[in-house]
């Protein structure tokens, strides 16, 4: 389980980072945020072009987007930051 989303509700758990780097999708646009919620990639859900899940497909396509732009723009980052 990623560490942002580790409890946070006993002495200790601060001095352990969790929780560090949450984000709450509710103070965000669209109540969204492209962030790791799994730790690991896997989709457990794939809409199909019928009914309601033709709409559910257009806005999981747009998050989906958005988490991919997000790691591209982290993936730089990421690399500065062990080469220090």
């Amino acid at each position: 389980m990623p560490v942002h989303l580790r409890d946070t509700h006993y002495a200790g758990s601060k001095r352990l980072g969790h929780g560090e780097g949450y984000k709450y999708a509710h103070d965000f646009p669209d109540h969204f945020v492209p962030q790791d919620y799994l730790g690991v990639a896997k989709r457990y859900y794939e809409p199909s072009d019928q009914g309601i899940e033709k709409k559910i497909k257009e806005r999981v396509e747009i998050w989906r987007k958005k988490i991919a732009e997000a790691k591209e723009q982290a993936a730089p980052n990421a690399g500065q930051r062990s080469q220090e």
